[in-house]
This record gives C-alpha cells, sequence and structure tokens, in this order.
C-alpha cells in the first residue's frame, strides 16, 4: 500500500499497522467499565490501521471547547481499507447503551477524528480525500424493544420524531441504511481550516452488538456506500 509506505516515512512506523486481507480487525474498548468491551470487523483486500494512539498523542494540540466542535476528542478505531478497486477510510466508535447521549458524543469523537486524520495525512504528496469513500461506524448494544416500540409508537400517531429517534427507526430496519451526520450537527466548517477537512454529510452505521463483544463482516457495511 502506497500510502504506509509514505506514512512511515514521515511518522514513526510504530503508529500504523498494515494488514491484508481475510484477516479479523480487533478495535478495542478504552474506557475500563464499558460493557461493549470490543468489536471484530473481518475484512478483505488491504487495510491500514491507524492506531488509536496517533490521535491520543496530538490530543494536547488542541483548545479546551465547551461547544461543537471539539477537536480534542479521538475515536477508538481508525482504518483504511482497499478493496474490489475501491478505498474506504473509516472511523470506529464503540459505545455500551444505546441512547441519545452517547450517539452525540460518538459522533463528535468521529467528526474530530475526521479532521484531524485529514489534517495530518493532507502533508503528504499523494493523500487526496476525494480517492476515498468515507464513513463513521457507531457500535453498541442495540436499543431496548421498549424503547423502539415507544419510537414506532410516536411515529404512527405522526408525532415528531428526534434526530435520535429517526436514528433508531433507520437503523432498527433489516438491511440499515447510514444515517447522515450532517454539518449543522459537527460544525467543523465553522472552524477556520480548509474546505477539504470538513464535510456536509458523512454516513455513520450503527452494530449491535449482544454481549461484551461483536464479530461483524466489514464488506457487508462499506458495500452500501
Amino acid at each position: 500500500m502506497d500510502l504506509y509506505n509514505d506514512l512511515i516515512r514521515v511518522f514513526a512506523d510504530r503508529w500504523f499497522d498494515f494488514r491484508s486481507g481475510g484477516e479479523a480487525l480487533e478495535i478495542e474498548e478504552h474506557e475500563k467499565a464499558a460493557s461493549v468491551k470490543n468489536i471484530a470487523l473481518v475484512f478483505h483486500g488491504r487495510l491500514l490501521l491507524i492506531k488509536n494512539e496517533y490521535l491520543k498523542k496530538t490530543n494536547e494540540l488542541y483548545r479546551e471547547n465547551d461547544n461543537v466542535p471539539e477537536l480534542k476528542h479521538d475515536c477508538d478505531g481508525v482504518f483504511i481499507n482497499e478493496t474490489k478497486g475501491n478505498k474506504y477510510l473509516v472511523f470506529v466508535e464503540l459505545k455500551s447503551e444505546h441512547c441519545e447521549s452517547n450517539f452525540v458524543k460518538a459522533e463528535r469523537q468521529i467528526a474530530a477524528s475526521y479532521l484531524r486524520i485529514l489534517s495530518l495525512f493532507s502533508c503528504l504528496r499523494n493523500f487526496n480525500s476525494k480517492d476515498y469513500k468515507i464513513c463513521g461506524i457507531i457500535a453498541s448494544k442495540p436499543v431496548t424493544t421498549e424503547k423502539l416500540v415507544k419510537i414506532k409508537q410516536k411515529k404512527s400517531v405522526n408525532c415528531s420524531l428526534s434526530r435520535y429517534e429517526r436514528q433508531t427507526l433507520k437503523f432498527a430496519k433489516p438491511s440499515p441504511q447510514p444515517f447522515e451526520l450532517q454539518d449543522v450537527y459537527s460544525k467543523l466548517s465553522t472552524l477556520p481550516v480548509k474546505e477539504e477537512l470538513h464535510f456536509a454529510s458523512l454516513p455513520i452505521f450503527h452494530l449491535d452488538v449482544h454481549g461484551t463483544s461483536g464479530r461483524f463482516d466489514l464488506e457487508d457495511i462499506i458495500k452500501r456506500l
């Protein structure tokens, strides 16, 4: 993978891991008290893992901010997958409970990681974000039956649904499509950064984790982009 060779000529190679297809990439939650500990993503083709510490090491570069965007955030996993002639840049965040506050925080972590990875990689002559299909993945416990029933009942009587409720319904479908994280929520465009470092909208997928860990086929997710 040319990008890997370029990265390790500029950055320390300990921040990156290059792998070839048929393996499973394990992404771990770093909070000890979390009930979702890890997920494994089976991938095909070639994969470049950008280790979590690569972002954590640069957290102190960014200012504290009580408002969105919060750039000191980082997500649990970032990787690039090249398969079947396509390139994918994927940001993964693990949460425990399926709830609005967790989803909001996960999206902020994904958005911050997006800007930070693209800004760090933009120094490379051969890196162009437009060459990649980019998405985020939130993995958490499934929505409870009680909560899902209440949302469906609310929709059935034509009550207005919150953004989280609309997310939940979309993620609960048998073949769920991504829910778009729009700039109005990420607010990356409010920063004085180049246009290529923020997005109009970013597709976000959700994975149901039953138990403390889950195993998923990455291709089943990215084929929907």
